[in-house]
């Protein structure tokens, strides 16, 4: 019996130490849950953009482009991308053709063009949104094809491929162009 007592004892004192060592352990270590509450920034997404895009046909078949039409982004909280440019006809009888159209063959003063635009060596189509509708243009773009990081710009570069004119046609805009926007 003496034994048994003096097993519990041991035991005892065995288990006030184990606790005092765990009750030192969780004195030097803590933990906390961290939350976020995320809220949507597209709608602070800045981004300047020109508001016109000057373009020449010149009487001997060649164009006249803008060399500094450039992007900014304004932003300082991410980068962002090109994801959509849109063309919508604003003069009658302007038409954006498919990519694989041959605007040599095209009828003279033919209000017609193939439309690209990208960076440098990248230039990609506007193509017709529908066949139904060539007044229309689209291009998607992925992530990595026109980024603009944070606080930087980037300079775009436009061709446009068209028939031949016979007659002068004042400056006016013949097209709205929409570009959109995403977070990278």
């Amino acid at each position: 019996m003496k034994k048994t007592k003096k097993m519990n004892v041991v035991l005892a004192m065995v288990l006030s130490l184990i606790l005092l060592f765990g009750a030192t352990i969780s004195a030097n270590a803590a933990s906390a849950e961290v939350k976020f509450d995320v809220k949507v920034t597209d709608i602070n997404l800045s981004v300047n953009v020109p508001t016109t895009l000057p373009i020449i046909f010149n009487e001997d078949g060649t164009n006249t482009y803008p060399t500094n039409w450039e992007i900014q982004n304004v932003g300082n909280l991410a980068g962002v991308y090109l994801k959509t440019v849109e063309l919508e006809a604003t003069d009658a009888g302007w038409i954006v053709l498919d990519k694989d159209e041959n605007v040599s063959t095209l009828p003279a003063d033919t209000k017609a063009i193939k439309f690209k635009m990208g960076k440098e060596g990248a230039l990609r189509v506007v193509e017709p949104r529908t066949s139904d509708n060539p007044s229309l243009g689209l291009m998607n773009l992925t992530e990595d094809e026109i980024t603009i990081p944070a606080g930087s710009s980037q300079v775009i570069q436009f061709e446009v491929e068209r028939g031949a004119f016979t007659k002068g046609i004042s400056s006016r805009t013949t097209f709205n162009m929409i570009l959109t926007f995403k977070y990278i």
